[in-house]
């Protein structure tokens, strides 16, 4: 298996079954999880390891996703096709798009940001490693941006103001909010060191990446074919092109 020689139609029917998989474990465990909580949760689990055969394997892939979701960090994704709640870009384009209130927390807290295709490929790397039998990288591993594309907020929304050109209107979330660090960044020294794995956009090009698929699905233009497109162009661009 060879990461870099991966179809991008292979690639984004992998991201649909990804879904469908994550989507159909998220609903068998929404009883549990939901209305007894997550010690109670955690306590049920390894009561069904030891006395319940039945529900031994249910158990033992929550605790393998749990593990595998722990395991390989990528934070302050963004990309066409999130229209997840309280993410600042899915936020900002269903403001463009659909008019919905914009709030924001803090338009000066720095992000790592990064296109969702820079960590992928990096689990690619990571899953050609141990297909080969190299059981050593079976490790915990970062995939972040450079240092270059840690962010403010403000700058985020500026950018997509000016690729959308069209005013980006927001205020600032009322009420008491959850602490959060002003500066977040990445180490990935060590995917970059062992896996020979670097970013290959810039933020600028990761902003207008997303933007071009929030800007089609706006304009009903064919979202596969858009999304092909960009994973051709992004496997045919060298690493630290920037």
């Amino acid at each position: 298996m060879n990461a870099d020689r991966i179809p991008a139609e292979t690639i984004s029917q992998s991201f649909e079954l990804m879904s469908i998989g994550f989507v159909f474990h998220w609903a068998s465990n929404l009883y549990i999880g939901g209305f007894m909580g997550l010690q109670r949760q955690v306590t049920y689990n390894f009561i069904n390891v030891f006395f319940d055969p039945y529900s031994n394997s249910k158990a033992c892939a929550e605790l393998a996703v749990s593990a595998y979701r722990n395991s390989f960090f990528a934070e302050n994704v963004i990309g066409g096709g999130d229209w997840s709640e309280d993410r600042l870009l899915p936020d900002v384009f269903r403001s463009l798009i659909f008019g919905e209130k914009l709030s924001i927390l803090n338009p000066a807290s720095i992000r790592p940001w990064q296109h969702a295709l820079e960590p992928l490929a990096g689990y690619l790397k990571l899953a050609e490693k141990l297909y080969a039998g190299e059981r050593w990288f079976a490790e915990a591993w970062n995939f972040g941006p450079s240092d270059e594309d840690s962010k403010p907020v403000g700058w985020i929304l500026e950018e997509i103001k000016r690729l959308w050109n069209e005013s980006v209107n927001w205020e600032i979330a009322d009420g008491k909010q959850p602490h959060e660090a002003h500066l977040l960044k990445f180490n990935s020294a060590k995917a970059k060191n062992e896996l020979d794995w670097s970013p290959k956009l810039s933020l600028e090009e990761a902003v207008k990446s997303t933007a071009e698929w929030y800007r089609g699905f706006k304009d009903k233009q064919d979202l596969v074919k858009l999304m092909t497109n960009q994973i051709s162009f992004y496997q045919n661009k060298n690493q630290n092109a920037h």
